[in-house]
């Protein structure tokens, strides 16, 4: 009998036991599946200079959860201008930046390479629209040959963001391409920023305002401009392709760990091809949670633009590389030019 009762008071302990233990595994079992979990979302630090249509891919992958399925937690720092966005992640504070292809090769030729993993825009987004009155006077339409638009601009006040920014580049570019001299041929005036540009060109203080997407849209939307250079839409044929915005990495990174360059890439390209896929309609309703305060009208016309820009796959071009290098050179800001492959690669983009 007393056998029996310690075989009872064992098997009792031994259930207990294998209740405790078998509470313990669940509770580990829990944690780490917790833990998995919180570490499959790799946090993916990004930089950008501003908040600008321009950066259309990244909201697209952000919004549409083309990050979150590559296993990112991507965290975006807005750096209020670019040359601060490179110049952190130069310093390894941060993953990737999305920004300028000015940036790139100003990195490069000050000796600190970059090597940029996505083209985000391959074609210009900077336009340049002209005051109603004063082209009617100069006898200046949409349609008029380029090469007269641009000899139309002799003696003309043109509003830009500030000297030496792409506002600037662009029209610089367009006169000394038409062998005119920019410093005596035309007034710049700097006027910081798009709603600054519009109120000048509505006061007659400046002629033609030279803006990315969507200030020329606002202008002609408002009946105060007619749209003079597009360059967008291929209106200067060695423009057609142009690198304006690309993600880049630093060369260190790329090296050693590729695998997350390749899942950032491969994101990126996703949201590329999503804009191509769909129509500036339903873009719109990505673009109103970043750009609430834009009209609604306005920001159509601008999607219907900057989706032209956006390079179906992500993939880079000798002659985009080049042409956007051309710009810079005439606008004296880089020396020489640069390799095309020296600062682009497209080896972590999928075929």
């Amino acid at each position: 009998m007393r056998l029996k009762r310690q075989g009872m008071r064992l098997k009792r302990q031994g259930m207990r036991m294998a209740i405790r233990v078998g509470t313990a595994v669940a509770l580990v079992g829990l944690l780490l599946g917790a833990t998995a979990a919180t570490g499959a979302m790799e946090k993916v630090r990004l930089t950008q200079p501003v908040d600008a249509l321009g950066f259309f891919s990244i909201y697209v992958a952000k919004h549409q959860g083309f990050f979150a399925a590559e296993q990112m937690a991507v965290e975006v720092t807005l750096t209020g201008g670019g040359g601060p966005d490179v110049q952190a992640l130069i310093a390894g504070e941060v993953d990737f930046s999305a920004t300028g292809s000015q940036n790139l090769v100003m990195a490069y030729q000050e000796g600190r390479p970059l090597l940029a993993v996505v083209n985000l825009l391959g074609k210009s987004i900077f336009n340049l629209v002209i005051r109603k009155d004063v082209a009617a006077a100069r006898g200046i339409t949409e349609r008029t040959p380029l090469p007269e638009k641009v000899r139309a601009l002799k003696g003309l006040t043109i509003g830009i963001s500030r000297p030496g920014a792409t506002t600037h580049q662009m029209p610089i570019y367009f006169l000394q391409k038409a062998g005119m001299n920019p410093g005596r041929d035309v007034q710049f005036v700097a006027v910081t920023s798009g709603a600054a540009g519009l109120a000048a060109l509505e006061q007659r203080k400046i002629d033609v305002l030279s803006f990315a997407t969507p200030t020329p849209e606002e202008a002609i939307s408002r009946g105060l401009g007619i749209m003079l250079i597009n360059a967008t839409a291929g209106e200067d044929p060695d423009l057609r392709d142009m690198l304006m915005q690309v993600l880049v990495v630093r060369r260190d990174s790329a090296r050693q760990a590729p695998d997350r360059v390749r899942r950032m890439a491969r994101a990126v390209a996703r949201a590329n091809r999503w804009i191509n896929e769909h129509g500036a309609e339903e873009a719109v309703g990505v673009l109103r949670v970043y750009f609430p305060r834009v009209n609604p009208s306005v920001l159509l016309e601008a999607a219907k633009t900057v989706r032209q820009a956006v390079p179906r796959d992500g993939r880079f071009t000798e002659r985009g590389v080049m042409a956007a290098q051309e710009v810079y050179i005439r606008a004296g800001i880089l020396k020489r030019a640069i390799p095309w492959q020296e600062v682009v690669t497209n080896e972590f983009l999928e075929n």
